[in-house]
């Protein structure tokens, strides 16, 4: 059996037959940081790689990397792994990182992922709930919690263009990289998402995207730290879920909380418990390349 390896921007409407949508536009972004790897058989796409490139940290991120199920056995996902590694190599890169996503309880142990290889044995990044939007609607504090006097909400959509210049200069300067409002590209429901606005300036907010047709994924959510400690975190996200329970189609909330957001878990092991009906975590693997 031959199999073909692609840079996938110069076929994608071959392996977008493939690709998860949002796959599919990272690797269109001809100015983005991310590269897509396919593997074909003849002219059938079988497998492909997304990588997020950091020339700044010398590092590249697996953050996808699927396998028709029908081919899986064959090798594929070391097939695209020591393809990557060599390209990397070629242009003195460091490290590399591979992120998976498992059930609470799922050994996150791949067989291309083996420590004679340099892969380390995996941190957990963050934790993904996900709860009953149903079951939500009776909890007291969707009621109790709301914007105290000088405070407002905001639909994303509903910003000005003067306040998106504003939020995108303090990126770096008064809210980390990690947490901007554009990390989640072009799928971002504007409607569901949330700002929140003190004396007249944003400074927070709760960016929502459809995961599914019945789910919302609720994402990055920000809050200045000074208001972080008064608990005005807990403002965005009730606005966002009444937002999305307007939404008769969505039935579940996904939540995913890293690590380091010490507010955002304390929320959802306070309020949130109740009503999780699962649990899965993001794990990251990492191995030096030179």
């Amino acid at each position: 059996m031959k199999f073909t390896l692609d840079d996938i921007r110069n076929d994608l409407e071959l392996y977008g037959r493939l690709m998860r949508p949002e796959h599919v536009y990272l690797v269109s972004q001809t100015q983005g940081e991310h590269i897509g790897i396919g593997v074909r058989e003849s002219s059938t796409p079988i497998a492909y790689m997304v990588v997020r490139i950091s020339r700044e940290q010398s590092q590249a991120s697996i953050i996808a990397l699927e396998v028709e199920k029908s081919y899986s056995g064959y090798g594929l996902e070391t097939i695209l792994l020591q393809f990557l590694e060599g390209k990397l190599k070629e242009q003195s890169y460091h490290y590399l990182t591979y992120d998976i996503v498992v059930q609470k309880s799922e050994n996150a142990a791949r067989e291309f992922l083996q420590p004679e290889d340099g892969w380390d044995s995996g941190q957990v990044l963050s934790t993904v709930y996900i709860a009953d939007m149903e079951e939500l609607k009776s909890a007291k504090w969707m009621n109790t919690i709301r914007a105290p006097l000088h405070f407002r909400t905001f639909s994303w959509a509903e910003l000005t263009e003067e306040k998106l210049v504003s939020i995108q200069e303090g990126c770096n300067r008064w809210y980390p990289e990690k947490f901007s409002p554009w990390q989640e590209g072009y799928d971002i429901d504007h409607q569901l998402s949330v700002a929140l606005q003190y004396k007249g300036e944003i400074i927070g907010w709760l960016m929502v995207k459809r995961a599914a047709s019945n789910m919302a994924l609720f994402k990055s959510l920000f809050v200045r730290e000074e208001f972080t400690r008064l608990g005005r975190a807990g403002v965005v996200l009730v606005e966002g879920l009444k937002k999305v329970l307007e939404n008769q189609e969505i039935r579940y909330a996904m939540f995913v909380v890293e690590k380091d957001n010490a507010a955002m878990l304390q929320m959802v092991r306070k309020h949130f418990t109740p009503y999780i009906i699962r649990r899965k975590k993001l794990i990251s693997f990492k191995k030096s390349i030179l």
